[in-house]
């Protein structure tokens, strides 16, 4: 019997592929959950009463995408090797001929950026696999108001560095 046991595959997060350097300067993870409802709320078009200055960027935002339909809080997994990796995306904003990836970010800085890049790099894979689209990835620097377009790293990467946790 042990010996057709077969081994289940590791689940891993996607926030698991990082290393976070805590921002200094941030406003804290209890501001970032909250923007993230708040994104959430104003893509779904519901009624916002927060007061805040994000709220009026986010608004502005979401509204310049002109896609034809945005998806909050969408969640995926990818295999990749041995192991299941899963995210949730924060936004999902399709167009006839695309699908965008946004993340939002609250930092005060870039500093993990490069890091990000291997959390969004999941969720491209995951992404054009589904639609069998172009897909592109953009993080959303809220508290600056820039969005920064970035290329994923390889399905090899990936693998290497799930591999290595």
């Amino acid at each position: 019997e042990i010996d057709s046991y077969q081994k289940k595959p590791l689940i891993l997060s996607a926030h698991d592929l990082i290393t976070y350097t805590p921002d200094k300067h941030g406003k804290g993870k209890e501001f970032g959950v909250m923007i993230h409802n708040l994104a959430e709320r104003l893509a779904l078009g519901e009624e916002v009463k927060e007061d805040i200055a994000e709220k009026q960027l986010i608004k502005t935002f979401l509204t310049g995408l002109n896609a034809k339909e945005l998806k909050p809080e969408i969640e995926c997994v990818l295999p990749i090797g041995k192991a299941l990796v899963r995210g949730i995306i924060d936004l999902l904003a399709l167009f006839e001929d695309h699908v965008e990836i946004i993340d939002y970010k609250t930092d005060a800085s870039r500093a993990n950026h490069e890091e990000y890049i291997k959390q969004l790099s999941v969720y491209y894979y995951a992404v054009a696999d589904f639609y069998g689209l172009p897909v592109k990835c953009k993080i959303y620097y809220i508290s600056q108001n820039e969005v920064v377009e970035i290329d994923p790293i390889s399905k090899e990467e990936l693998l290497k560095i799930t591999e290595a946790i």
